[in-house]
């Protein structure tokens, strides 16, 4: 059911009991307040015509000729001993009314028929000469000390006509008040969703391959328009992860693309027929290398799937000592650095316990270096170094990733790892996108070396899977300089 339709009905539903609530209230005020002007007036006259019937002897008619409308005078066995009209030869009040009127004044309720009516063999129209009255009942003293019961009555035709009255005029005037408010409610509520119909309708016209488009923000500054902004900021975000995604994806695919088209070149060449020993091992030779650079890249595109479907699965915590762990990833990267004539030279500051999953850091340090070997001048030395530092600002020279959010707590003290190499260092225009995926400071050098563009995509990844970040920078004297911060490990943790 439309939102409108349910307003209208809930207003003229809330409508409808408001009017039934407050008109049965008036209806009960008007009633008892009519009632108890009737009884105060027979109650008036009932005392007037006591006092002159007090201590007098029947007959009792000239007492009671000049009492209007109806009066009866009934004597202790509940016979009529005078009345006015005198054709009231029936006591108007039951036996119950004048037992209690005995003792005092009493109120009540009787109903009116004339002489004529018992001799009208009609019962239907016996009926409608009935006619209903409010009396009331006070003992009065004879003069002959005989005990009687004065009743006082007054036809009730009056205050029932103007109860039937005001209870039609309430049933009159409601309906259309009902009516007016769920009018009133479906205008407004049309008005007020108007906005919303419109940026249904513009998200609709949105295709699914396009989703750079906006919503109108309405200038009314409630909650609608609020519901714009939020809704056009989600677009935003989807538009630029959309476009991540799109240029991840063509990245991806030209990276593949080169490799594989060396790889079937190699191969082709091989299959040529009077190719020499040495030139189909030459071919295959290259062939091998573009098949591990095919490892290495979709090995680096599944790490960086796998953080973006989820970055806190990279993080399968262990406490560990950083010194163990760099001391494994530079003995594995001697051979290489050696067939570069470069050194590697590590520095810790004691064990440094971590609380991370050495794997990804181990990872990490394999990239940074992967990265720092594939850049070392020759005959030069690259410095890995570990310390313990307090939280320290963001570099200025690069980027930081991760949200930093344990590694920057008040007092928190972290673990920096630092490699540094003698190489020529990173490009000024290169440093604020430095660990953005695909993104090489010599795109040409770099492909021929085998390197992938996400080796420091990659380190901020795992960076950010412990809470930590990592940045990168040019040192001073030359090189470059790339930093990964882990938080330090305290006995009693949690892991």
């Amino acid at each position: 059911m439309p939102l409108r339709i349910r307003l209208a009905a809930v207003f003229a539903l809330g409508t409808l009991f408001v009017l039934a609530g407050l008109g049965v209230l008036f209806y009960v005020l008007l009633r008892t307040s009519l009632q108890s002007s009737l009884d105060e007036g027979l109650s008036a006259r009932a005392e007037a015509l006591r006092t002159r019937l007090t201590g007098t002897s029947p007959p009792f008619g000239r007492e009671l000729a000049s009492a209007s409308p109806f009066t009866q005078l009934i004597g202790a066995d509940g016979r009529v001993l005078a009345a006015s009209p005198p054709t009231l030869t029936d006591p108007l009040a039951d036996s119950t009314v004048l037992t209690t009127a005995r003792t005092g004044e009493t109120f009540g309720t009787g109903s009116l028929r004339t002489a004529e009516d018992d001799d009208d063999d009609d019962e239907e129209e016996e009926e409608s000469d009935e006619e209903q009255v409010r009396l009331v009942a006070e003992p009065v003293s004879l003069a002959s000390g005989q005990q009687a019961v004065l009743v006082v009555a007054s036809p009730t035709d009056i205050t029932d006509l103007a109860e039937d009255r005001i209870r039609d005029v309430m049933v009159l005037a409601g309906t259309p008040m009902v009516l007016l408010s769920a009018l009133a409610a479906w205008v407004l509520s049309g008005s007020a969703l108007r906005p919303v119909e419109r940026m249904r309708r513009q998200a609709a016209a949105m295709e699914a391959a396009d989703i750079g488009g906006r919503l109108e923000i309405p200038r009314t500054r409630d909650e609608i328009a609020a519901l714009a902004t939020t809704m056009n900021g989600l677009l935003d975000r989807l538009q630029a992860a959309r476009a991540r995604d799109r240029a991840f994806v063509a990245d991806a695919g030209h990276e593949l693309r080169t490799p594989l088209t060396n790889l079937k070149a190699e191969l082709e060449l091989a299959l040529r027929p009077g190719r020499s020993h040495g030139d189909l091992t030459e071919a295959v030779s290259a062939a091998a290398f573009e098949t591990e650079r095919l490892i290495r890249l979709a090995e680096a595109l599944l790490a960086l799937a796998r953080f973006d479907a989820d970055p806190l699965q990279l993080a399968n915590r262990e406490t560990v000592s950083v010194r163990d762990v760099l001391d494994r990833a530079v003995r594995a990267a001697t051979p290489a650095a050696q067939a570069r004539e470069a050194r590697l030279r590590l520095h810790t500051d004691g064990p440094l316990l971590v609380d991370v999953d050495p794997d990804r850091v181990r990872q990490a340090v394999d990239n940074l270096l992967s990265n720092a070997i594939r850049h070392a001048p020759p005959a030069t030395c690259i410095d890995v170094d570990a310390g313990v530092t307090p939280d320290p600002p963001a570099t200025a020279d690069g980027p930081e990733r991760g949200d930093g959010s344990a590694a920057r707590q008040e007092g928190r003290a972290t673990v920096r790892i630092t490699i540094r190499d003698r190489g020529p260092g990173f490009p000024a225009d290169f440093l604020p996108r430095a660990f953005e995926r695909f993104t090489r400071a010599d795109t040409a050098r770099s492909r021929a070396q085998g390197g992938t563009g996400l080796g420091l995509a990659i380190v901020a990844a795992v960076a950010t899977a412990h809470g930590g970040r990592a940045n990168a920078a040019n040192h001073p004297e030359g090189g470059a300089v790339v930093s990964l911060l882990l938080r330090v490990h305290h006995p009693g943790e949690e892991t």
